[in-house]
């Protein structure tokens, strides 16, 4: 998705046309929809990218200006978002309720490397979810004898046979399944879209406004 929207922003010129649409906001009384959209799709991938390079960098220092920002997404989405009141709690505590060494505690704590080396970080939270999902693989693998004491037992060696388990499968050559799509891109599809967005010119902001209609199909019913 990343190296598509990239391609995207390459290929249409976002930001060769981003300072010359600054200068007619003033002077534009109607809305380009077309614009508005293209722009803040854009926006917001850049968001991403960003987010992506402070976890991968462990950089403490952009983490809170960059929840800050994820603010408004959360609240728009929706105003009881539980990531709108996690991310807001997380802020509050951090900058206004933690002593500075607190503070510095809780946003280092916050990536975790396990392979080591520069850019290798990830969320200690998804490193929590990992293990969550390898203890229920094995309490689930424990059939009828689910006991305090089993459930116990194979718990607490759960993340060590999850790592046994892909070594043995990395040298036997077992390839891990993975989550992305496996239907191969339509080319007639991409060549529609690609035609469409090249007489479309979304980055140039006009001075009408621009309404795109979705029809639908009138599919027969079976």
């Amino acid at each position: 998705m990343y190296q598509m929207l990239e391609s995207f922003i390459d290929y249409y010129g976002y930001l060769d046309n981003a300072h010359k649409a600054n200068n007619l906001v003033n002077s534009v009384s109607l809305e380009d929809n077309v614009y508005n959209y293209s722009s803040n799709l854009c926006h917001w991938y850049v968001h991403l990218m960003n987010m992506e390079d402070v976890v991968r960098e462990g950089d403490v220092l952009r983490l809170i200006p960059t929840l800050k920002y994820s603010l408004l997404f959360f609240f728009s989405h929706s105003r009881l978002s539980k990531y709108f009141v996690e991310c807001l709690d997380f802020i509050l505590k951090t900058e206004y309720i933690l002593s500075p060494m607190q503070k510095m505690r809780v946003l280092e704590g916050v990536f975790v490397n396990l392979r080591g080396g520069l850019g290798q970080n990830i969320e200690c939270d998804l490193v929590q979810e990992n293990s969550v999902r390898n203890q229920k693989d094995l309490i689930r693998a424990l059939g009828a004898n689910k006991t305090n004491e089993a459930i116990s037992r194979c718990t607490k060696a759960a993340d060590t046979v999850s790592d046994i388990c892909s070594k043995i499968d990395k040298s036997k050559g077992v390839k891990k399944p993975s989550s992305r799509h496996h239907t191969p891109k339509s080319v007639k599809d991409e060549l529609v879209i690609h035609l469409s967005l090249r007489a479309l010119r979304p980055f140039l902001k006009e001075k009408v406004v621009t309404v795109m209609v979705c029809q639908m199909l009138q599919l027969p019913h079976f």
